[in-house]
């Protein structure tokens, strides 16, 4: 019996030490006591609710305008008061620990004579505007002939994308907002509520205005952004937009001949498709689900538009494919040993539809061009195992000549480096090469990736150093005057289109 005593004495012990290890954050309170004066002739203001937010008590003065609140939880509080014929009165305050805290509150009469104020006039863009930024500063004009009142605004906004205001503004103080990040093309309305913390809010007229359109801008490239290729369009000015703002990169960007869709090669997991977009960025769809776009040589692989933009065609590694851009139709145009891959394919604009191809071993100096048939007939050779690596660019207007890049240095290593990439013509009719177009490219860079202008009169392409990591730029050179200067249309920029 003894130990058992012990025991249970023991047991209690430990059950007492371990709840004294334990922490309780105790719970502290403090108390307000106030006075509600009228601010004009100083008198007391008794009979007044008095409450705090958050709600921790409510009631109502006495006799000689004094309230006392006991027992508040320690913390910040605002204090409410009101009474019938004054303006609502609001004060912040904190509760401390045991602590007695101590407010007057002043109240305004509500002045009978009193009005509102007038609804805003003078709005900026003035209403029906047309061809608004992306960034607006929206003002107005609003009066009150009280000269007391401090006027304050709230602000509404909606588009014709969405379907109810917006409050993008409340309670400022200024009769103006900065609004930006618009979008191109859209109809927005907006309305400006007016108040003078007296009389009920004044509601002023909707107004509209219309946002600038769309650039048309018919040139496309990527950049590198947050170590992702991302799209963009720009014009002969050197201005440009950014199009996707995807988490992976996105690259060689095509117009069909419309200009109504835009493809390009992305990520899908581990395997590269085809997708396509509005010219805006939006709507983006894949196109390829169960045959994906790859290439031996991916720094050129590449896919083309039909001249009515009804197919693109595209290549995995050895096989050749044509579909239509909703991922219908697919179709093996051409299969080619399995020891070469296809690297390059454009679709001329004339009748004949035909295909000019460029063909990459492993090894990819190993380059040969083609010229086919849709339905992958009439293969007929153009060049074969030229010395140093080849890059085809872009068929003509007429289809008649083709633009393609090679490095004339016969330089040759496991990695494909170029050492003196340049751009050059070759007539099809004749299997002639044209002048060399890279007259003004400075030493020890690379011309790549050259593309017809819309007119044929100009080649826009890219330019970089030969070390194989510096950064890339587009430039434009007239055709009928190789030796003119070139011109920088985008900096840090590749893989450029042009329709």
């Amino acid at each position: 019996m003894k130990n058992i005593l012990l025991i249970l004495i023991g047991f209690l012990l430990i059950q007492f030490s371990a709840c004294n290890d334990e922490t309780i954050e105790p719970v502290v309170f403090g108390s307000l006591e106030g006075l509600v004066i009228d601010a004009t002739d100083q008198s007391i203001i008794s009979g007044a609710e008095v409450s705090t937010a958050p709600v921790s008590n409510s009631l109502i003065t006495d006799a000689e305008g004094k309230f006392v609140m006991n027992e508040i939880l320690a913390g910040e509080y605002d204090l409410i008061v009101e009474k019938d014929g004054y303006i609502n009165g609001r004060e912040t305050i904190i509760i401390n620990n045991n602590g007695e805290t101590q407010v007057t509150v002043f109240l305004q009469k509500k002045s009978v004579n009193n009005f509102p104020p007038e609804p805003p006039t003078n709005e900026l863009p003035t209403d029906l505007s047309e061809d608004i930024g992306l960034s607006v500063n929206l003002s107005w004009t609003s009066t009150d002939s009280n000269s007391g009142d401090s006027l304050t605004y709230d602000v509404l906004l909606y588009s014709d994308n969405t379907t109810q205001f917006e409050t993008i503004a409340s309670d400022i103080k200024p009769d103006s907002f900065l609004l930006d990040e618009l979008t191109y093309g859209t109809l927005y309305f907006w309305q400006v509520i007016v108040k003078d913390g007296v009389n009920d809010p004044v509601y002023g007229p909707i107004w509209q205005f219309q946002t600038i359109a769309f650039p048309d801008n018919r040139i496309l490239f990527v950049r590198r952004v947050n170590d992702t290729y991302q799209i963009f369009s720009g014009d002969e000015d050197g201005n440009e937009l950014q199009l996707t703002n995807s988490q992976s990169s996105v690259w060689r960007p095509r117009y069909n001949p419309q200009r109504t869709k835009i493809a390009f090669i992305s990520l899908d997991g581990f395997e590269k498709h085809l997708y396509i977009m509005n010219p805006d960025g939006t709507n983006v769809q894949k196109v390829t689900e169960t045959i994906s776009i790859e290439s031996f040589d991916e720094d050129y692989m590449s896919f083309c538009w039909s001249p009515n933009g009804a197919s693109l065609v595209y290549m995995n590694y050895n096989q050749l494919y044509k579909i239509s851009p909703d991922g219908s139709g697919l179709e093996l145009i051409i299969e080619i040993a399995p020891n070469l891959s296809y690297a390059y394919v454009d679709w001329t604009n004339d009748p004949t539809t035909r295909l000019i191809v460029r063909t990459s071993a492993t090894n990819q100096y190993d380059g040969d061009l083609y010229m086919l048939n849709l339905d992958g007939s009439a293969e007929e050779q153009i060049f074969s195992n030229i010395l140093g690596r080849i890059g085809a660019g872009s068929f003509s207007v007429d289809g008649n000549k083709i633009l393609f890049t090679h490095d004339i240095s016969g330089f040759e290593n496991q990695d494909g480096k170029q050492l003196n990439a340049r751009i050059q013509v070759l007539d099809l009719n004749n299997n002639n090469f044209y002048a060399d177009f890279s007259f003004e490219k400075p030493t020890g860079t690379n011309d790549l990736d050259p593309r017809y202008s819309p007119d044929g009169a100009n080649i826009i392409f890219t330019n970089t150093n030969n070390d194989g990591v510096s950064v890339k730029n587009i430039y434009k050179v007239k055709l009928d005057d190789i030796t003119e200067e070139r011109m920088l249309l985008f900096e840090n920029a590749e893989m450029p289109d042009w329709k």
